[in-house]
């Protein structure tokens, strides 16, 4: 399941804003599997948050950003607490953050993960 919701992700960073995604068209991603059953979301929430999360570790030394801030809610169009969680466990934003400053962090990754992926895209050289 790490594979795919890594590859998922990547893939959604490279189209460019607004590519975020919605947690459920994560869990399809995983469903859409051979060999993996769906996963529903209002059950499974935990499973996702540590793919998330393991997915956000393997990318933010080389990204600078978390790749998770990708992923949002459906009613809210923004991340699950599990984001903002990890994002204070990481220490990129104290555990005391207004709601305003939370929203703010949000933004400021996804647009860090857009960044480096069209800096990427430019670093490429030409065939």
């Amino acid at each position: 399941m790490f594979a795919v919701v890594d590859e998922f992700l990547v893939r959604q960073m490279h189209l460019g804003p607004e590519a975020t995604v919605r947690y459920g068209e994560v869990t399809a991603a995983i469903a859409a599997t051979p060999s993996i059953d769906a996963l529903d979301l209002d059950h499974e929430m935990p499973l996702l948050n540590a793919l998330l999360r393991d997915v956000t570790l393997k990318h933010l030394d080389e990204t600078g950003a978390m790749i998770s801030a990708l992923v949002v809610s459906k009613t809210t169009g923004t991340p699950s607490s599990g984001f903002y969680d990890l994002a204070i466990d990481l220490k990129r934003l104290p555990s005391e953050t207004s709601e305003l400053n939370k929203l703010r962090f949000w933004i400021t990754e996804v647009d860090r993960i857009f960044a480096f992926a069209r800096d990427v895209a430019t670093s490429v050289p030409a065939s």
